[in-house]
């Protein structure tokens, strides 16, 4: 398979060889970056979201806890073998990073209130919305 493209699953052997090239370069390789998006793209759907906006919202936060440099080069190669496992939980706990902020957006967000005031004056200008 040519460098750069993925099949439709991640192997944690890929995975950690990906992650080892990128972590000596500094920077993800396309084919890791490859292998994030669609990491995250399976783990999103095995859980279950009021709307598609609150969906997206987790994945987009999950994403960014997986592209971050300090948690993606902390997996440590010469200790462990399972990137797939690691990179997983990074990533979910980046979907609950953003349900919890999401949510707790949602609780303490107060309704708006709309009062219109109409003072009856001639010149049809009386009405003001506060």
């Amino acid at each position: 398979m040519p460098r750069g493209v993925i099949s439709e699953y991640i192997s944690n052997k890929e995975l950690y060889y990906e992650s080892m090239v990128s972590k000596s370069i500094g920077e993800l390789t396309p084919k890791c970056q490859a292998m994030f998006l669609l990491l995250g793209e399976r783990v999103i759907t095995k859980f279950s979201y009021p709307t598609e906006e609150i969906k997206h919202d987790c994945l987009y936060t999950g994403y960014e806890c997986l592209f971050d440099m300090k948690k993606w080069g902390n997996f440590n190669h010469d200790i462990y073998d399972n990137a797939f496992a690691y990179y997983t939980e990074i990533f979910k706990r980046g979907i609950a990073q953003g349900w919890n902020t999401r949510v707790r957006f949602i609780k303490t967000a107060s309704p708006v209130h709309v009062i219109s005031i109409n003072d009856g004056g001639p010149d049809g200008q009386g009405i003001h919305n506060i």
